[in-house]
């Protein structure tokens, strides 16, 4: 591989070590006797490796700093919680440096006393921010330790430590996940569809949504590879310092190999801190001890569940409430096609991915699960509601044509038409609906149609003879919104931002609608037969010249949208 390593600290004892918490002393510390070159280095990028106990990790370490054995020490740590500390060497290969930490195993951190479970937090949390690569070494695939870290690392280096600041200047590391002591048998698992692990573990990533949502806010890459169970020759040429002699292959030396090509060649970022710079942070990953990871996500879990009440109330059972807060005019009803639950969903998915909790985890809460067992119910409500009492056949273009061609222009006529009209859409909903009439009167799309209703009568009191330039005489009908309105089908046209002057010229035998300025309305046609219409006498005249836009009413009455 052309690659030339060397140690550059005594294979005796390391230049730097993690001195675990002690009654004493509660935080994790650095021990900077034989150190301090280390502790000033800012540029060397730092690869850690870390993982289960008894998976090879030191071993692993010796042979990317090129060093001899015993140059990393270790001892049975699954039954000595950080007896054998964290130690730093140091590799060279092809003119880049690399510090290699070699961390403590973390197998004793199950089952084990509350204290040891806080110390091995505390050393996940100062290895991922002193490290430029982290080598997480297993013998299974997405085991359970390797998944805890994960979701400590995103609860409490996200969430609690907020390492924005640093994010502008540096990156985070990048992962590899490194399977040891794989046998022909373990092999079977990937190989008939993959060409290699690190094929399988890039589909592993693809597909399995739950591990990139736990990897992606704490590793800018991610990749695997794997190591073979090593032979007694393996060891022979290890214990005698000539592992790496080019005369000695194997198939477990050629996929080191391969591992220290990639840390090697790869131009890596700088760590989120340096080691020097680690220290000033120890007090704050000394909270973990007080770091409650369940409290921690059920308070994000109330603060999702807080965020839907806030709209929507917490009152789920009053369905006639809920459906009143959602306007068929709003642009998340419209990108919803109308649809209630949708509009939740989607606000309950927005409110987790803010608050970096699964749905899945926020679910669990029983206030979360009536409100979803109610949804299906209260969307429904909404269509059938909308249906009956803001049906696009009752838009304000259609109230103008139906003022001036079925009433007449006639106040009177109105007033009953619209009445007729109210009376037979409340007739249909109670035909419906199981409601009471005055739950139905607290409906907001009721009291609506009421209102547009009220409107049109009052338009045809208001309007008044006007003259207009190249018009003549005219009723002054008042503004109206003319635009198209929204269908359950999905279609939908945005409201125009102000209602438009409408005057009604006509001669006797026919009329036609236009804008106080003579321009066409829209969504036509605005003709028809003028019988029974009553014909403008004792106009007024227009304030209007040849040159000016109409663009303010002509006569003095309120003009009501």
């Amino acid at each position: 591989w052309g690659c030339r390593l060397r140690q550059l600290v005594s294979a005796r004892g390391p230049a730097l070590q993690l001195l675990s918490p002690t009654e004493d002393r509660k935080l994790i510390q650095l021990a900077v006797d034989r150190g301090h070159a280390i502790l000033e280095d800012t540029e060397t990028p730092v690869v850690s490796v870390i993982g289960p106990s008894r998976k090879g990790k030191s071993v692993l370490c010796s042979l990317l700093c090129g060093g001899p054995s015993g140059h990393f020490a270790h001892q049975h740590s699954s039954f000595m919680p950080l007896t054998s500390g964290t130690h730093v060497g140091y590799g060279e290969s092809d003119g880049r440096a690399r510090l290699v930490v070699d961390t403590e195993g973390l197998s004793h951190a199950q089952g084990h006393s509350h204290e040891s479970l806080i110390a091995t937090r505390q050393l996940l949390i100062a290895t991922y921010l002193s490290s430029s690569c982290i080598l997480w070494v297993d013998s299974e695939v997405l085991s359970t330790p390797f998944l805890q870290l994960l979701e400590t690392l995103r609860h409490y280096v996200v969430d609690v430590l907020k390492l924005s600041r640093h994010l502008q200047s540096k990156s985070l590391p990048r992962f590899i996940y490194v399977r040891t002591q794989e046998t022909d048998v373990g092999r079977i698992e990937y190989s008939r569809d993959f060409a290699s692990f690190t094929d399988y573990f890039d589909h592993i990533m693809a597909n399995h949504n739950e591990i990139e949502r736990l990897i992606s806010p704490v590793f800018r890459k991610t990749s695997g590879t794997s190591l073979p169970v090593w032979s007694m020759e393996d060891l022979d040429k290890y214990e005698a310092s000539d592992f790496w002699n080019p005369d000695f292959s194997s198939t477990f030396k050629t996929q080191v190999g391969h591992l220290v090509d990639d840390l090697y060649a790869a131009e890596e970022q700088q760590a989120l801190f340096s080691f020097g710079e680690l220290e000033d942070v120890l007090p704050n990953i000394a909270k973990l001890e007080s770091f409650d990871l369940k409290r921690h996500q059920d308070a994000k879990v109330l603060r999702v569940r807080q965020g839907l009440v806030s709209k929507i109330g917490a009152n789920f059972e009053d369905h006639v409430s809920i459906v009143n807060l959602f306007d068929p005019d709003s642009k998340e009803m419209r990108v919803a096609d109308w649809d209630v639950a949708q509009v939740v969903a989607t606000r309950f998915a927005t409110l987790c991915s803010t608050e970096r909790i699964e749905k899945e985890y926020a679910m669990k809460n029983a206030d979360l699960q009536k409100l979803f067992r109610e949804l299906p119910a209260i969307a429904a409500l909404w269509r059938k509601v909308h249906a009956v009492f803001d049906p696009a056949e009752l838009s304000h273009p259609d109230g103008l044509r139906m003022m001036i061609g079925e009433c007449k222009l006639d106040a009177k006529a109105a007033q009953v038409r619209t009445q007729e009209i109210l009376s037979q859409r409340e007739a249909e909903f109670e035909a419906t609906f199981d409601m009471p009439q005055r739950e139905m009167r607290r409906l907001r799309a009721h009291q609506d149609l009421k209102t547009k209703l009220q409107t049109w009568v009052i338009r045809v009191r208001a309007m008044q003879a006007v003259s207009v330039q190249d018009l003549g005489a005219v009723w002054h009908m008042g503004e109206w919104l003319m635009t198209s309105h929204w269908t359950h089908s999905g279609s939908f046209v945005q409201r125009s931002p102000k209602p438009v002057p409408v005057v009604v010229a006509t001669d006797g035998g026919s009329w036609r609608a236009v804008t106080e300025a003579g321009a066409a309305l829209p969504g036509g046609p605005w003709a028809g037969d003028a019988a029974g219409l009553p014909m403008p006498t004792n106009a007024t005249e227009s304030r209007f010249g040849d040159d000016q836009v109409a663009s303010e009413a002509v006569v003095s009455a309120t003009h009501l949208v």
